[in-house]
């Protein structure tokens, strides 16, 4: 009887057995793709320019394969390669969408989407406001300056606006520099600068128009979004592009100014500029900052003479070993020397 009991028994545990898919091999999963865009036109574009758009894509379990685009949902195009270039395009807001394809024929279900706007041929352009902070370590309001400027940063969505932040007197301030120090020195010794000298913090706004102490952050945001305001109501006759990769090996960043609607200007010059977001510094009131000039790379004195016209620079940059290359930006602005107003802006980051 027991012997009886125990075939039941193994009977029904190899029935239970054979009747369950737990030993079965489970179907494969593919990851899909992701793809990124290396380098896209600048917010706005002149309608003779051609475009190039570059990208790259991976795929955690495989490898790519090719690439889909299309622009302004004009169907999807495939390629091999990892670029392409745009032209003919006319005036308006333009849209191109690039998808990796893995081996496993899949593409990436959310494309990489690069957007522009294309402005006829002699018609002034948006204006990028530069707003260029003189600050300190010790400036018991100058936080305040700094989270009034973040905060309309992020309202603007971080392409309307460059921001630069010079420390001043280099030995008491850890992150101001021979060149930080003398740039602000270039406004302040201007006879016809509209503000006092010495004053932390000092907001000038492409050059022309200036904004002092900082009572509040409230306050501060409103003085400095009149003011940009204001500055927005002027677009500019020059478009300026800028490309480059701070994390790659070669560290080369290239600009173009080109004039977009004719004008008159006296003394034209293209500068670069390094910027550092969240720097930790033990301050007197604040121990981050942010919009640290790094480096001022050199300046490049130019002409534009007519509708059409462009003028290129590249810098190689070289980065030290303290600075954190996620938080690093280029701003990139031209300015005519002699009035001092700053006609054009733009950021590596966008």
């Amino acid at each position: 009887m027991r012997y009886l009991t125990t075939i039941i028994w193994a009977s029904v545990i190899l029935g239970l057995v054979g009747s369950c898919d737990w030993f079965d091999e489970p179907e494969a999963v593919n990851f899909p793709p992701e793809t990124t865009i290396l380098e896209c036109p600048p917010a706005q574009v002149s309608s003779r320019d051609s475009l190039t758009i570059r990208w790259s894509g991976t795929d955690q379990d495989g490898h790519i394969v090719g690439y889909d685009w299309s622009c302004d949902a004009g169907g999807w195009k495939r390629t091999q390669a990892e670029s392409v270039i745009i032209g003919g395009l006319p005036a308006g807001q333009h849209q191109v969408q690039v998808r990796s394809i893995d081996d496993m024929g899949e593409p990436d279900p959310t494309p990489a989407t690069c957007t522009f706007t294309v402005t006829p041929t002699g018609e002034f352009v948006e204006r990028i406001v530069l707003i260029e902070l003189f600050t300190t370590t010790w400036c018991r309001n100058c936080p305040n300056s700094e989270r009034a400027l973040r905060t309309l940063l992020e309202e603007a969505g971080g392409t309307s606006l460059c921001i630069v932040a010079y420390h001043d007197t280099p030995e008491r301030d850890g992150l101001a520099t021979s060149e930080t120090a003398n740039r602000i020195d270039w406004y302040w010794n201007d006879s016809e600068f509209p503000g006092d000298r010495d004053v932390w913090p000092t907001v000038v706004f492409d050059g022309l128009r200036v904004v002092q102490g900082a009572e509040s952050v409230e306050k501060a945001r409103n003085d400095y979004a009149f003011e940009i305001g204001l500055r927005r109501t002027n677009p500019s006759p020059i478009s300026l592009a800028l490309v480059g990769d701070m994390t790659s090996k070669d560290k080369v960043i290239r600009a173009k100014a080109q004039l977009e609607h004719q004008s008159d200007f006296r003394a034209l010059t293209l500068n670069a500029i390094v910027i550092e977001d969240s720097v930790s510094y033990h301050g007197w009131f604040s121990d981050q900052f942010d919009f640290v000039v790094r480096d001022i790379l050199d300046t490049h004195a130019f002409e534009l003479e007519s509708i059409g016209d462009t003028a290129s620079f590249e810098w190689s940059v070289t980065l030290d070993l303290d600075w954190d290359v996620s938080n690093l930006d280029v701003i990139c602005f031209v300015q005519d020397t002699i009035t001092k107003e700053v006609i054009q802006a733009v950021r590596l980051r966008q």
